[in-house]
């Protein structure tokens, strides 16, 4: 008898968590399939809302540092840097707020750069080989000027990645929302 109550209890137990996690694995998906929704339709409000929280959290950064300063005693060296960069952090913040759009598309911009200087690195590459009489140089050339067409579309569209890259995380997050509801009704059509 002892051990039938142990056994129900376990069960019930067991029947509690199965439901937490059922209840949290809906929760996440919902949310999931909410966000990455918003990230495939409007990929640009994403991208300017994640620069305006980088940007508040630079300026609060440069409030913090200036507040450090001006309630310190002493004027050491590291204290005179630390009002430096506190300054250069609320400028900088400031500025990502006003223009986001310029902030979110450094990144593939200088990915852009970096591509166009390995093409031409590549290219010289190629022309080496070929002096130096290796039959297949031009794959080398060939990937050079794949690479080359990859850079200028970067410093030509850093924006236009952003906003792409967004969308494909968004998909992500869609499917992997659909996954989550897919998992639950198998496991409780069993």
């Amino acid at each position: 008898m002892e051990k039938k109550k142990v056994l129900k209890k376990e069960k019930s137990i067991q029947d509690q968590v199965l439901s937490e996690v059922k209840n949290n694995l809906i929760v996440l998906a919902v949310i999931y399939l909410v966000v990455g929704l918003v990230m495939v339709i409007a990929p640009a409000s994403v991208s300017n809302i994640v620069c305006y929280i980088v940007a508040l959290l630079l300026i609060a950064l440069g409030v913090s540092g200036a507040v450090t300063y001006m309630r310190s005693v002493v004027r050491t060296p590291f204290i005179n840097l630390t009002l430096f960069m506190s300054i250069l952090f609320i400028i900088f913040g400031v500025y990502i707020y006003a223009s986001p759009e310029v902030f979110a598309s450094f990144v593939p911009l200088v990915i852009g750069i970096f591509l166009l200087l390995d093409s031409a690195n590549k290219v010289q590459l190629a022309f080496n080989l070929k002096e130096y009489n290796y039959e297949d140089w031009w794959h080398t050339l060939i990937i050079a000027i794949i690479i080359f067409g990859f850079g200028v579309f970067l410093v030509a569209n850093p924006f236009t990645m952003v906003t792409l890259f967004i969308r494909i995380m968004g998909i992500m997050l869609i499917v992997d929302g659909c996954s989550n509801l897919l998992t639950l009704y198998n496991y409780y059509k069993m």
